[in-house]
């Protein structure tokens, strides 16, 4: 049963206040709160391509502008999802771990029981001895935050030793046999720290056994392919720091990027032949390497394995049609809700928002082949062959 959690102790619910506040704060309400605080929390990628060209490029574009580009491309995900919604979120097999212990969690405040009380209890204390604990790592001991006992048997006197063993700060090395007392470090490593090639999956609480068996021999198989490459001379990058997300020019020094790009955002061929191509650092050219391959692994696996699934979802544009039988309790529980847009809709959104996506995309001054706001405008691919 709902334990209907009150929240007049919060927000009154008298007088004109019943229309923030109508009456018992439930599970669904707190379901939605978390949904719109943890979308806000995050970060849209369209935002790092704007503050990219802010910082590199001097490039500010229009507060209209801006926001119309970050919002067409929020609306192309959600459209693509909405619009494959019929075997992306609606089968019992569209199952996302990451969101269980969410789930588990909101349950558990809201439900009675012994069995949740003990949970929340448990939670509570847990909550409380992180946010007491992570003062000392993150302000008066940041020592604390990550402890090599090689490093510090070793006192700096070693590149390789700092290079392989370290992990204190960004880019100081790839952490073998650290320690971390700060739940930050560990949660940012694992999800797209140190290591953010191998391990971008998520916070590792609710990782499937697989999946994390997985995950674990990418890490030591980065260990091993990042020292190696580096100390082998790959990509001639002996010369270049360690790990470093920077370009680099041919003497090592930081590449000047603007003396090959035009007062009009092109490339300059004849101070490119000047300058020289940029470099990257042999651990990071290794790491968008294995990146990429991982993007095309994953397509040919989705192919390999679950064609079956590929051609009944496509086939006949199925994903389009509405009134199919899914054999889902909780699709059953929620067709007694109208369903937002339809599919007709979805695509008509999907479109509109590639428009204006298209159209906010006119105010950008770049070359419509230029890629990565943070790197200059030069073929990644020739980036490393120097």
């Amino acid at each position: 049963m709902d334990t209907q959690l009150t929240s007049p102790a919060v927000m009154p619910s008298h007088g004109w206040w019943r229309y923030l506040n109508p009456g018992p704060f439930n599970l669904k309400e707190h379901t939605f709160v978390v949904i719109m605080a943890s979308t806000a929390s995050n970060v849209a990628t369209g935002m790092e391509v704007i503050a990219a060209l802010d910082l590199f490029y001097n490039l500010r574009l229009n507060a209209a502008v801006a926001i119309f580009q970050i919002f067409a491309t929020q609306m192309l995900g959600y459209g693509i999802a909405g619009i494959l919604r019929t075997f992306l979120v609606y089968p019992t097999y569209a199952f996302y771990p990451s969101y269980i212990s969410v789930v588990n969690l909101l349950q558990s405040l809201h439900w009675g029981g012994a069995l949740n009380a003990k949970k929340r209890k448990f939670f509570w204390i847990v909550f409380a001895a992180i946010f007491f604990w992570e003062w000392i790592p993150q302000y008066p001991f940041p020592w604390l935050t990550a402890i090599s006992i090689i490093c510090l048997a070793d006192n700096g006197r070693h590149d390789f030793v700092r290079n392989l063993f370290g992990a204190g700060s960004s880019n100081e090395g790839i952490g073998l046999g650290s320690v971390a007392l700060s739940w930050t470090l560990v949660f940012d490593v694992l999800l797209s720290g140190t290591l953010r090639a191998y391990t971008a999956q998520g916070t590792p609480l609710v990782w499937p056994l697989q999946t994390q068996i997985n995950s674990f021999i990418g890490m030591w198989l980065g260990y091993i392919v990042l020292t190696t490459t580096y100390y082998s001379n790959i990509f001639n990058g002996r010369n270049l720091p360690f790990m470093s997300t920077a370009l680099f020019g041919a003497d090592g020094s930081t590449y000047n990027q603007t003396a090959v790009i035009t007062p009009d955002y092109h490339l300059n061929k004849t101070a490119l032949t000047t300058v020289g191509l940029p470099r990257y650092t042999t651990t990071y050219a290794v790491s968008q390497l294995c990146y990429n391959l991982s993007l095309g692994a994953a397509v040919t696996s989705l192919f390999l394995w679950h064609w079956p699934e590929l051609k009944a979802a496509f086939g006949g544009m199925q994903f389009l049609k509405g009134g199919q039988e899914i054999n889902d309790p909780h699709y059953r529980e929620m067709k007694k809700y109208p369903a937002a847009l339809d599919g007709g809709s979805q695509v008509i959104l999907f479109i509109l928002s590639f428009a204006v996506f298209g159209a906010s995309g006119n105010a950008i001054e770049f070359p419509f082949w230029w890629g990565n706001p943070e790197n200059v405008s030069v073929d990644h691919c020739k980036a490393t062959s120097d």
